[in-house]
């Protein structure tokens, strides 16, 4: 069970005055984790925080929709650390890689988003992707040059030849 709910929270918090208590993290590049609970931030009734500890590593806080509370552990706590960089796909489902041009939002002054266009330049080993901007004819304050970060990488359309034919493809589908 989900450690984000209230009462399962609330659960391990007074287990936690009888002894260590462990939980497993069931998503994300630490899945399989086993570690030792320190601390239980409440931000929200449904939205905690959990400090934990693996031995040889320090303490790192986690979301408690991405744990599971171990009853009864006698093991240790184990570190796993997914390693591989992350893909993302663009809004068609293609792959977004480097050297692609893509079309993307990109949030402005105040709560405007405007369409911008670049080359991917980079894609971190955490997965972040870089773009290099062209210039616009949108008038936005963008840098023509500039790297940027794709906020949402699942938002951007890849654009090439195959393009146009993908999205004719989805509107004939969509009927």
């Amino acid at each position: 069970m989900s450690l984000n709910y209230y009462q399962a929270a609330m659960d391990l918090l007074k287990a936690m005055t009888d002894g260590p208590q462990f939980v497993r993290v069931t998503a994300g590049p630490r899945e399989g984790t086993v570690a030792r609970v320190m601390q239980v931030n409440s931000k929200y009734y449904s939205a905690h925080e959990f400090q934990i500890t693996v031995k040889g590593k320090r303490p790192f806080w986690i979301k408690g929709s991405m744990l599971e509370h171990l009853t009864d552990w006698a093991g240790g706590t184990h570190f796993n650390e997914d390693k591989t960089t992350p893909s993302y796909n663009d809004l068609m489902g293609r792959t977004i890689e480097v050297g692609h041009t893509i079309l993307f939002p990109r949030g402005t002054e105040g709560a405007r988003v405007d369409m911008v266009m670049g080359t991917v330049r980079k894609i971190s080993d955490k997965g972040t992707i870089y773009a290099k901007l062209f210039k616009s004819g949108q008038g936005n304050n963008e840098v023509e040059g500039a790297v940027v970060r794709v906020g949402k990488p699942s938002s951007a359309m890849i654009l090439d030849k195959g393009t146009v034919d993908q999205v004719m493809l989805a509107k004939l589908t969509s009927y």
